[in-house]
């Protein structure tokens, strides 16, 4: 089957066309990896990203340990169960090889390069599109504003969506052989398991795909329904879930033993989002759309400005082509409507989000919807350039349109890179004893609707500084995040300052980056906590915890025990854990053992998440017979008509 894909795409002209793709698109994201080693400030989402890298970076290099949980969050956290934790995807290498900050934005930039080829693929080799509608179809995709936002606002989850043009060929494909549902499962899983609530709107959109091609309409209106596509979008979605059981049976665990609301607090009210989605111009109106899509000067999550060609090609398409386009017209009504939210007469966003309580973390439509537009509009516009197919005298006037419009939006759409603000790294004076650290919560009064008493740290890159200090945070507060209970004594407090903005600091914090070759040091605002009795301690004082080896999955003491006694770690309680001497109980919320044997003994814990092994069962079965029908079982013999 590669082989087929490769013969296809093997030809002059579109190893020429996708050269001059890649790199007009690679120009337009170089902002995203320029200067690569730099940590880009100019927001602070970023930080929140590098803080989850670092951790499994950190785990893996320090300790030489698989990043199976981490003491540096909430006192104990099972960080390979959360959406945002990278261990299990390839794009770890980039990680590991370049650091969290460089190998972040490598991922990203691939994330843009290999979407744009994917839509290249679809629309030129699976919908048929002549080379001029291919490459108009592909530019409009990758060069919209949508992309560059996202990167500026530190949305990396969302820039997953760029991988569904390849989730919609290889869906299409399986028709002719089965085996493309295998490379469907392998791009579908790392928008499973990275993208967070990403993930549902770009389910969504594959059902719908796979609904509208099982529905057919023969002469006389009759219809004729082909079970075969919605077999094949549950196939992937199954495949998927066992390929990378792995990841998925901690994260299902995960969002059961959360503690709090996903994102707002009143998000189970559908009444509440509602009001929030308006105030905030969350969800679209009329007039909202217009300057989306045409204002190049509009700044904000529902930008997605294209210009007027790619609109006139569009509507001329479905004048043109209105049976072929029907099923894209009716993604983009869909996404449309859902986007609009309470504004729309017909308000399916409401329908869809009584689906799952997790669906109630949703809540900034244009920000989980608005990738859909464009990506619609840019399918349907493609199409129209088959007109010009034997009309080669037009051809090369109408490749000069093609170019004012891609140089039209490039040039317009590059400029939201210009706020990006980058950064040497700072050096850092970094501990050798690991100790966690409170940062005192504060409330940010927020002049929207249903967002005053909002516990929220919204400053982020002091986290991320702190790991590299080798500093734990028992607090870690960010919007979106999977919270648990959190038992864990901190070492240090670290008072808030002012707030500026949304933006909340820690004291004297915005003073301590000026200067990148002094080290910080954070701990220079810090106080101390009473409460705190050290990472490894007895109740009693006559017994003593002569040294200790704390890791994120081991924990080792050497201890001198006296008397009977209960040996607590400063760390959350988990079913996972196990210990080799004396009985493993949960002590007020922290992990401890009872220990009775006088004398002079080591202890060891060890973290043994039962979840982990069961999904690692399931996805090595699953990915051996995947691979065994892959290479093993014969498929039809594909015989592709040439794009022309």
């Amino acid at each position: 089957m590669i082989k087929f894909l490769y013969q296809e795409m093997y030809q002059r002209r579109n190893i020429i066309a996708i050269l001059v793709i890649m790199l007009i698109v690679g120009m337009f994201y170089f902002p995203t990896i320029k200067d690569i080693d730099s940590t880009i400030i100019s927001e602070d989402d970023w930080f929140g990203f590098y803080y989850y890298a670092g951790i499994s970076r950190l785990t893996a290099l320090k300790y030489h340990q698989l990043p199976l949980r981490t003491p540096y969050l909430g006192g104990g956290y099972p960080s390979i169960a959360h959406p945002f934790d990278y261990t299990l995807s390839p794009f770890f290498f980039f990680i590991l090889l370049f650091g969290e900050v460089a190998g972040l934005r490598l991922m990203v930039y691939f994330i843009f390069m290999f979407g744009s080829l994917g839509m290249f693929y679809f629309t030129r080799y699976v919908l048929k599109y002549n080379l001029m509608g291919a490459i108009f179809s592909c530019l409009t995709f990758s060069l919209c504003s949508w992309g560059a936002f996202e990167v500026v606002d530190g949305n990396i989850p969302k820039i997953f969506c760029y991988l569904l043009p390849w989730l919609f060929a290889f869906l299409l494909q399986s028709k002719k052989d089965k085996r493309f549902l295998i490379l469907a499962c392998l791009v579908l899983s790392p928008i499973l398991t990275l993208s967070g609530l990403s993930f549902i709107p770009v389910v969504l959109a594959l059902f719908l795909l796979a609904c509208f091609y099982a529905v057919s309409i023969n002469k006389g209106f009759k219809f004729k329904i082909r079970g075969s596509y919605i077999a094949f979008f549950l196939a992937i979605i199954i495949g998927t879930c066992l390929l990378f059981a792995i990841k998925v049976i901690p994260m299902f665990e995960l969002y059961k033993m959360r503690t709090e609301y996903i994102h707002l607090p009143y998000e189970n009210s559908y009444s509440a989002i509602s009001r929030a989605t308006k105030a905030f111009g969350a969800c679209l109106d009329m007039e909202l759309l217009k300057k989306s899509l045409l204002d190049k000067s509009f700044r904000g999550y529902s930008t997605m400005y294209l210009g007027y060609l790619p609109l006139v090609f569009m509507f001329l398409s479905i004048l043109i082509y209105a049976k072929k386009n029907m099923r894209y017209i009716l993604l983009l009504i869909v996404f449309a409507l859902i986007q609009f939210g309470s504004r729309s007469p017909l308000d399916l966003f409401k329908i869809f989000w009584q689906i799952h309580p997790s669906v109630h973390g949703i809540w900034r439509l244009n920000k989980y919807f608005g990738f859909f537009i464009p990506f619609f509009i840019s399918i349907i516009a493609g199409r129209f350039f088959l007109i010009f197919r034997h009309k080669k005298i037009i051809k090369p006037l109408v490749f000069i349109i093609i170019g004012i419009s891609a140089y039209h939006m490039y040039s317009n759409n590059r400029l939201i890179f210009s706020p990006m603000v980058y950064e040497r790294k700072p050096s850092l004076e970094v501990y050798d004893s690991f100790f966690p650290v409170e940062i005192e919560n504060t409330t940010i009064e927020r002049a929207w609707p249903g967002f005053h008493e909002v516990k929220d740290i919204r400053s982020y890159q002091p986290f991320w500084l702190l790991l590299r200090q080798n500093i734990g945070v028992v607090n870690f507060n960010w919007s979106g995040n999977l919270n648990l209970s959190q038992y864990a004594q901190p070492k240090y407090i670290l008072p808030t300052g002012k707030q500026v903005g949304e933006i909340v600091y820690v004291r004297g914090y915005e003073q301590l980056s000026q200067d990148i070759n002094v080290p910080i040091d954070l701990m220079t605002v810090a106080r101390d906590n009473p409460h705190y009795q050290g990472e490894v301690f007895f109740l009693k004082k006559n017994n003593k915890v002569d040294s200790t080896y704390l890791s994120p999955n081991i924990v080792k003491a050497d201890v001198s025990l006296r008397s009977p006694d209960r040996l607590i770690i400063n760390q959350n309680y988990h079913k996972s854990w196990t210990v080799d001497k004396g009985k493993l109980i949960n002590h007020k919320g922290l992990l401890a053992v009872e220990l009775v044997d006088q004398g002079v003994h080591q202890v060891t814990f060890r973290y043994v998440p039962l979840d982990f092994y069961l999904g690692a069962i399931v996805s090595f079965f699953t990915l051996i017979g995947m691979l065994a029908y892959f290479w093993f079982v014969p498929g039809k013999k594909i015989s592709f008509n040439k794009a022309k």
